[in-house]
């Protein structure tokens, strides 16, 4: 029997889901759409759950379409969404909708850390201390800017804060 790679594409706008036979020939294909909320001034968010809808559903359209099985599938891949914010609690529930990389409500933090390199540093070269000297980007859509817009789970730190504690 053939064999498939499922690919999942969580864009913004939906969910593109593809099969392909391992030579790289179409299978099938489908788009699955959901929603964005726009809750207040400079605020886009997404349902995480959503999310996972659409890959079950797609994933099942898929596979009727294809007339295959499960069984059938060598690999499952994905791809999604750049800096997006999800919060989780520690057994992984998601704690508030996602927001994601359109979002710019933390351009009042975004600004603060700019003129606090040291404070940048402390935070990492994962997050937005890696890309900062880029000016024309913007960064209010990283993690660590939304997250301290958002609720104070990161507190600011003023640099004798840091300082102390690094």
């Amino acid at each position: 029997m053939e064999k498939f790679i499922l690919a999942h594409d969580l864009g913004t706008s939906g969910n593109k889901a593809t099969l392909f036979s391992l030579d790289g020939k179409l299978g099938a294909n489908c788009l699955y759409e959901y929603p964005t909320q726009y809750p207040g001034q400079n605020q886009v968010e997404q349902n995480p759950d959503d999310f996972w809808k659409a890959v079950c559903l797609s994933t099942r359209q898929l596979l009727e379409k294809a007339g295959i099985s499960a069984a059938d599938i060598a690999a499952v891949c994905f791809s999604g969404q750049m800096m997006g914010c999800l919060l989780v609690d520690a057994e992984g529930r998601i704690l508030r909708p996602m927001i994601i990389w359109a979002d710019t409500r933390a351009s009042l933090q975004e600004s603060g850390m700019e003129k606090n390199l040291e404070w940048i540093m402390y935070i990492g070269p994962r997050d937005i201390g890696s890309v900062l000297p880029i000016p024309q980007q913007n960064y209010c859509g990283y993690g660590t800017t939304n997250m301290m817009c958002i609720g104070g789970l990161i507190k600011w730190c003023m640099p004798k804060t840091i300082s102390s504690t690094s």
